[in-house]
This record gives C-alpha cells, sequence and structure tokens, in this order.
C-alpha cells in the first residue's frame, strides 16, 4: 500500500512539472510599448592618434520598439566635441546614426568625450555616448601654462613647476634656458636624460 502510493506521487509530481516547463517554452514575451532606442555600442575607443588630428565616428541605433523614435539633441560635453548628421526620426524596425566629431588638439595621454543624446524613448530619455582614446605629443609638456598672482610692492618666492618628457625613441637633450624678464628665475634639471626633465620657474 505504502508502495503505490509512493508510486503515484512521483508519477503526479513528474506529469505537473513537464506541464508547467511545457507552458514555459509555449510563453511569448509582450513587445515593448512605444519607441525603443539601442545602440550596437554606446562607447567608441578610437585608440593612440597624434595631437592635432580629427576623430569622427557613426554610432548606430536601432528601433526596437513598436512606435516611431524622436531624437530631440544631442549635447557634447564640451566644446572639443561637436554633432555632426543625426537620424532625427526613425521607425519601428529602423536603424538610424549619430556622429560625433572630436578635436584632440591641445590634449595628451588618455581622454574619455561624451555627449548627452535626448529622445521620446519612456525608458531612456537621455543616452550617453563616450569617445575614449589616447592622444600622442613627441614632446609633452605638463602643464603648458602657468601663472603667478603677486604685486610690484610685495615680494615672493614662488615656485612653478614644468614637465617635460619626451616620448620619442631617440633621446633629447634640452638646452639651457633663457628667460629675458628679470622677474622671473629658470632651472632646468634633468629627471632621466634624454627623456624627463623639469623647469623651476620662480617670481
Amino acid at each position: 500500500m505504502k508502495l503505490n502510493i509512493l508510486l503515484f506521487t512521483l508519477f503526479t509530481s513528474g506529469w505537473i512539472t513537464g506541464l508547467a516547463d511545457s507552458n514555459n517554452t509555449n510563453t511569448v514575451p509582450a513587445p515593448k510599448s512605444g519607441p525603443s532606442i539601442s545602440f550596437d555600442s554606446a562607447i567608441h575607443d578610437f585608440g593612440k592618434i597624434n595631437s592635432g588630428e580629427w576623430v569622427t565616428n557613426r554610432f548606430v541605433f536601432t528601433n526596437t520598439g513598436n512606435e516611431p523614435l524622436d531624437i530631440t539633441s544631442v549635447h557634447p560635453g564640451c566644446g572639443c566635441t561637436t554633432a555632426g548628421l543625426w537620424d532625427k526620426h526613425v521607425e519601428p524596425g529602423a536603424k538610424g546614426a549619430i556622429t560625433l566629431l572630436f578635436n584632440s588638439t591641445g590634449f595628451s595621454g588618455r581622454v574619455s568625450k561624451n555627449a548627452t543624446v535626448t529622445c521620446n524613448d519612456p525608458g531612456q530619455s537621455n543616452v550617453v555616448l563616450t569617445l575614449n582614446g589616447t592622444i600622442w605629443k613627441p614632446i609633452e609638456i605638463s602643464p603648458s601654462l602657468v601663472m603667478f598672482s603677486f604685486s610690484d610692492t610685495q615680494q615672493t618666492n614662488q615656485t612653478k613647476h614644468v614637465r617635460i618628457t619626451n616620448n620619442l625613441e631617440e633621446s633629447v637633450e634640452l638646452s639651457n634656458v633663457v628667460c629675458t624678464n628679470r622677474s622671473f628665475r629658470t632651472e632646468l634639471e634633468t629627471l632621466k636624460p634624454g627623456k624627463e626633465y623639469e623647469l623651476h620657474i620662480t617670481a
């Protein structure tokens, strides 16, 4: 009697589990209502470029919703990055693209520039696009500008430091620094011969 009850319980449990799996297999997710923007990639790494070069990239997206998608604006985060042409109205299932341009003049080292895309997707009305990469200079000076704040009646011995780095394979030798303004004193220090130097400027 106990054996029959056990077999009936196992048989019944297996039948219910199989029925549940069958129901899950036949379930079809409901389509997302409204427009929906989906980028192939919202981040583009342009690798390593020389300072002064322009970077241009087309960010491709798809309207995966069931209503028309409208791109109302593309707002870059700084003046070095600008928005080119972009598709402003995209039907369901269709693709569009947004072009970003970056001017690397004045930059060095690793950079990351962003632009915000505003659209009528109720799930993500603002999408951030990113340009990443490395800007290379043969001779890098950091900082490129130093400023002192003092008056004619006040004496100061404030010193600023400027790092000079040679990114070339061959060595570079710097001559003595000459300053024509007698209010400043300069001293060049060699950190790594042929590769790294530091300029000390004292007011």
